[in-house]
């Protein structure tokens, strides 16, 4: 999109004529831009490349299959209490200060009753 819109503003005559301040006396008069009246080929030609390079980068950028290790231990068992601590702190924080969650407040209750086992 901003490929495009650089491409506009480049061949867009009113910005490199100082023309973007033309005043038309009626609505019949025609602007003096230009920039859309006369068929130009390399419009196309510019949407057709975009489009394959579009194409090209969403079909780099998809998804891959990849391994997950499912063998890994309760988040509620593997956390220390300092961490526990932390995460619980920093929630207050969030809602004191900024009034946004950050975690779900299952979770925090949760870390906050964890004790020393």
């Amino acid at each position: 999109m901003f490929a495009i819109n650089g491409f506009w503003a480049y061949f867009n005559l009113q910005i490199f004529r100082k023309g973007a301040y033309h005043l038309i006396d009626t609505n019949e008069a025609f602007m003096k831009s230009g920039h859309l009246v006369h068929f130009n080929i390399s419009w196309i030609i510019f949407g057709v490349i975009s489009l394959v390079v579009v194409w090209i980068f969403k079909n780099m950028m998809s998804a891959k299959n990849f391994e997950v290790d499912e063998d890994l231990p309760n988040f509620f068992e593997s956390i220390t209490l300092g961490q526990a601590d932390m995460i619980v702190n920093e929630e207050h924080h969030c809602q004191s200060h900024f009034g946004i969650l950050v975690n779900d407040p299952d979770t925090v209750e949760r870390l906050d009753n964890t004790e020393v086992p």
